[in-house]
């Protein structure tokens, strides 16, 4: 969302956190099912490791910024293979 006194392009961006099937290709993810149907990855645009509150005994997550046909989202995950993620933010 863009501010008063902010130049440059704006996005939206809603932090949802709900959980999804993931299909991968080595260590990339290809595809997720969300809201009735799988939507195909065109491309991770970045992708990272969050440590998470190691100190509380929380696991870390890997994080993937991807686009697909109707939008950007970040996918969060345990590790590459994981059947079950996290749609963690939707870009409008």
């Amino acid at each position: 969302m863009r501010r008063e006194g902010q130049s440059g392009a704006s996005s939206n961006r809603r932090q949802t956190r709900m959980a999804c099937q993931m299909a991968w290709q080595g260590d990339e993810p290809v595809r997720f099912f969300w809201r009735g149907r799988w939507r195909q990855v065109i491309r991770v645009q970045e992708a990272w490791l969050d440590a998470g509150r190691w100190w509380t005994g929380e696991k870390p997550l890997w994080f993937y910024r991807v686009a697909t046909a109707t939008g950007m989202y970040e996918l969060a995950a345990e590790g590459a293979g994981v059947a079950t993620a996290q749609i963690y933010r939707v870009y409008d």
